[in-house]
């Protein structure tokens, strides 16, 4: 009995960890809510990052499909905002789907703004 007791505390606190850390990621120390999409550069760095950037696999699985040249999506000019919506909700390859509980439209239409923008590439 008290192992059943346990797990059910386990599971409570489990259940509630991504709420209170996407809480202290906002600042809020509230849930988050249904809110404007941050900054597309951050939501890149904090979502997309992990794989995009310089050493991620993702980066590495597109320069050996595409070349050196193309695999850092920061500096690809070439990006459009349908294909990025397609391959962010349908995923490619090795690069899994992200469903809008995972990732909000409105997040994905920030970090989709912030890789098609116009102006200098990193």
């Amino acid at each position: 009995m008290r192992a059943l007791k346990i797990a059910t505390a386990a599971a409570a606190v489990i259940t509630a960890l991504p709420v209170a850390v996407i809480a202290a990621e906002q600042g809020t120390g509230q849930p988050a809510a249904a809110s404007p999409a941050a900054d597309g550069k951050a939501l890149f760095t904090r979502r997309c990052g992990i794989c995009h950037f310089a050493d991620g696999g993702g980066t590495w699985m597109l320069e050996r499909r595409l070349g050196k040249s193309q695999s850092l999506l920061e500096s690809r000019a070439d990006l459009q905002a349908p294909y990025i919506r397609l391959i962010a909700r349908h995923g490619l390859n090795g690069m899994p789907r992200f469903t809008r509980v995972e990732l909000p439209d409105q997040d994905l239409e920030a970090i989709t703004a912030y890789l098609t923008r116009s102006g200098p590439r990193p």
